[in-house]
């Protein structure tokens, strides 16, 4: 029972340990947000969703809850109970909110158009509206 228990422990301190250098990673700018929530790391899918944008340096509390706010998110969701599209609808209107957060490349299908934010916002705003 305590052989279990101890690599019950170990496993779990190995995890909170990936956890935690995968936030400073995205605070030194090493990751970016793109990777994170595109990743099927086990480690990434149990992060809360939250955590995970309050270690992008340029998002702090208030502009994580807007975030979570404005896709219809609770705050203690994690990565995993988020589907893929709703992750990448997240990265465009990040990246269109708030263009000093490097979300890394950011592309999304939209009506069959392909809008890709490498350019202004305004103009990509312009075109997601339309």
């Amino acid at each position: 029972m305590n052989a279990h228990l101890s690599l019950c422990n170990a496993r779990s301190a190995e995890i909170r340990g990936k956890r935690s250098a995968l936030k400073a990673n995205l605070r030194s700018g090493k990751t970016n947000l793109a990777w994170v929530l595109r990743s099927n790391k086990a480690y990434a899918q149990t992060m809360k969703l939250r955590d995970i944008l309050l270690a992008v340096p340029a998002i702090g509390p208030a502009k994580a809850e807007r975030i979570l706010r404005m896709h219809s998110l609770s705050p203690s969701i994690r990565l995993e109970g988020v589907s893929m599209k709703r992750r990448e609808q997240m990265l465009v209107w990040i990246a269109l909110s708030f263009p000093q957060v490097d979300v890394g490349r950011v592309t999304a299908e939209s009506n069959r158009r392909r809008i890709t934010v490498l350019r202004s916002a305004e103009q990509t705003r312009s075109e997601v509206a339309a």
